[in-house]
């Protein structure tokens, strides 16, 4: 676990203390940690890389015509995600082509507080929760498929995920079907904490508490890493599960794709 554990902390500072964001230093980490190039765009911070589908967070002014210039020919093309009250420039990607029909509650969660390492799935005694490994990518798209009714879920479930350093992935799987996946979802080191993600449950188990057990394996994973926080940016309706694991909501924000 060293590996992961370093990418918490750089060996040495990546900027003066109170220059730049937290967004445009965990860019910059995470740009040397996957050898790929990132947003040089001011105002706006993501890695544009083609080993996990990217996100573009505008955290400030931005020239959009600078922005849009920087992640044309990005394929997966990210996502792009703008403070909630933004208009100008919801506006402006709006006449370039982009479109937003999603707003996204930025939620968080203390990890000096206790985690509730107990939490399974109540009732459900035939589900096993495990770390994913590199054969299951095949039943997870799948799972995705039938989780948000997508014909194809390559962009959820990339072959080289896994590969990005300080990532792991938790799956609900049937204990009588090995190749059966009830639920996913993941957690990813950042420069100064985790971030979980890709939190998808079958439509025929949700509300059993699969959610639930899954998330908190992920806050588990990431207190025994030593992060201090977990963030999660939420679009699914499902305030009061988060709530119960301790998450409160920091920010809103719009996502727009092209």
């Amino acid at each position: 676990m060293t590996a992961d554990a370093t990418f918490l902390h750089a060996p040495e500072p990546l900027v003066p203390a109170g220059v730049v964001t937290d967004l445009i230093e965990e860019t910059t980490y995470l740009s040397r940690a996957l050898g790929q190039p990132f947003v040089r765009t001011p105002g706006a911070s993501g890695v544009l890389n083609r080993v996990a589908p990217s996100t573009v967070w505008v955290h400030s002014k931005v020239e959009v015509a600078a922005l849009a210039a920087e992640v044309v020919g990005c394929d997966p093309s990210p996502e792009v995600m703008l403070p909630e009250h933004a208009g100008d420039l919801l506006s402006e990607l709006t006449r370039r082509g982009w479109q937003s029909d999603e707003v996204v509650d930025r939620l968080r969660r203390d990890l000096t507080m206790p985690v509730d390492r107990s939490v399974t799935p109540a009732g459900f005694p035939w589900v096993t929760i495990r770390s994913a490994r590199r054969w299951d990518l095949k039943g997870l798209r799948q799972l995705y498929i039938q989780a948000f009714e997508t014909e194809d879920s390559a962009d959820y479930v990339p072959d080289t995920l896994l590969e990005v350093p300080g990532l792991t992935l938790f799956v609900a799987e049937d204990s009588s079907d090995r190749q059966r996946f009830i639920g996913t979802c993941g957690v990813r080191l950042r420069h100064e904490g985790t971030l979980i993600f890709g939190l998808a449950v079958v439509p025929e188990h949700r509300r059993c508490g699969i959610a639930t057990a899954l998330v908190s394996r992920c806050l588990a994973w990431a207190a025994d890493m030593g992060a201090p926080y977990a963030l999660a940016d939420v679009d699914d309706p499902a305030p009061l599960m988060w709530k119960r694991l301790g998450f409160v909501s920091t920010s809103r924000w719009r996502r727009c794709v092209r």
